[in-house]
């Protein structure tokens, strides 16, 4: 018992050395330090959404204008080009489901920084 007196006089004055050190940061510095951090974090994580955003937003235009040749080709028969009306419906409503999850997947993350 006596042993461990001696040790715990020697950890309150480390710790009390410690306290009064000036190379251990204030609370007020860490939250800054901290916040700082987490404002770093939202700015990168803005700046890759909106880079994801815009590469999105150019496979969509893309995946618009093929829909629109599809149609056109399937309406006038260019080429010889005809599919079976069942065929046609299938692969125009897919496209447009997969259009309108894609937008909402944008937006959603985009704009209200929900994940799905």
């Amino acid at each position: 018992m006596l042993d461990n007196q001696p040790n715990n006089n020697a950890i309150f004055e480390i710790l009390n050395d410690a306290e009064n050190s000036a190379d251990i940061p204030s609370v007020e510095a860490r939250k800054q330090e901290i916040h700082n951090e987490e404002l770093k974090r939202t700015k990168q994580n803005t700046e890759q959404q909106k880079e994801l955003a815009g590469k999105i937003f150019w496979l969509l235009i893309i995946q618009v204008v093929f829909l629109m040749l599809m149609i056109i080709f399937q309406a006038f028969g260019f080429f010889g080009f005809k599919l079976n009306n069942w065929v046609f419906g299938f692969f125009i409503n897919g496209s447009l489901i997969h259009t309108y999850l894609l937008m909402k997947q944008i937006v959603t993350g985009v704009y209200f920084n929900e994940k799905i």
